[in-house]
């Protein structure tokens, strides 16, 4: 026992406290609050993106049948139209592009109830 304070001195002694441990408990509260702070952000992120996949505008397959149905009815009337009266183009693409965007809008839809049955 060499050196050592008796067990009443050792006690009432405080540690003391440098800049050295000043700064690494610094350095831990601040990477643990950092950590923290980017973990809620991560998971209020996630939340928001679910959230709004639940409002996205996606069409249901049967709409998208019966507009892509409709856009054919129309085109094909068109395309008599244009044979028997001479009118002007505009209609005809007009109709010919609806008929377009409602077979994409029927593919997106087809995918997309694949992609909901397969969850």
């Amino acid at each position: 026992m060499s050196g050592e304070l008796p067990p009443t001195e050792r006690r009432g002694k405080l540690r003391r406290f440098y800049w050295r441990d000043v700064f690494w408990l610094l350095l831990a509260v601040g990477l643990t609050w950092a950590w923290l702070h980017e973990h809620v952000r991560v998971r209020r992120h996630t939340a928001a993106i679910q959230a709004t996949k639940q409002y996205v505008d996606v069409l249901p397959l049967k709409t998208a049948q019966e507009e892509l149905r409709l856009a054919e009815a129309e085109f094909a009337q068109q395309q008599i139209l244009r044979l028997t009266v001479d009118f002007g183009r505009q209609e005809y693409r007009r109709a010919e592009f609806q008929r377009n965007a409602a077979k994409i809008e029927l593919q997106k839809a087809q995918v997309n109830a694949e992609l909901g049955s397969s969850k």
